[in-house]
């Protein structure tokens, strides 16, 4: 697998994966196929046009050893951190209701590392329950949460859009039941 890293050949590199060779088996150096090729593509020059081939096959490579070796999963929320600089760890639960798991820094999207730096806290929304007129001009909803018994209000900007459409729809149903109602009585 290293030979079709080196020459950026991503199709033999898939072929390679799927036949069962080991993407985690190391080099005399220490370096995965996949390290051997960031290695490789971070050497390669970027501004040559007689290398934009080779770095584009590099690239493609990179991507299919990344759909093979790593599994993209949804975060549900940071919990907690540990460590610093290089060693910076976060621990994760996931969307889809894994098991909650020390992951590094790198592998966290920077928005949510961002955000658990800052203090802010992601709840999860059962549904939104009413909507007014925010102080400072902008709507804020009513929102059910979860895990607090207690709805509150947050600026919209902070609330699922989907939850918000399903709140609209209802609303919207209200609406008819009541026109309806109106005119059988009338």
């Amino acid at each position: 697998m290293f030979s079709s890293v080196r020459y950026a050949r991503p199709g033999a590199v898939k072929a390679l994966l799927e036949l069962g060779a080991d993407p985690y088996r190391a080099d005399d150096r220490g370096r995965t196929a996949i390290d051997l090729a960031k290695e490789v593509l971070a050497a390669t020059p970027k501004g040559n046009p007689a290398a934009f081939g080779r770095r584009i096959g590099l690239e493609g490579a990179i991507k299919e050893m990344e759909k093979f070796v790593y599994e993209w999963a949804e975060v549900e929320r940071v919990i907690e951190g540990r460590g610093k600089g290089e060693r910076r760890e976060y621990l994760i639960e996931w969307r889809d209701g894994g098991e909650r798991e020390w992951v590094k820094k790198r592998w966290v999207a920077e928005d949510l590392v961002r955000d658990f730096e800052a203090g802010l806290e992601y709840g999860v929304a059962e549904k939104v329950v009413g909507m007014r007129e925010g102080e400072e001009g902008g709507r804020e909803y009513l929102v059910k949460w979860v895990d607090i018994e207690e709805a509150t209000w947050e600026p919209e900007e902070n609330v699922d859009g989907e939850l918000i459409g399903e709140f609209k729809r209802g609303e919207e149903g209200k609406v008819e039941v009541k026109e309806s109602e109106e005119r059988a009585v009338g």
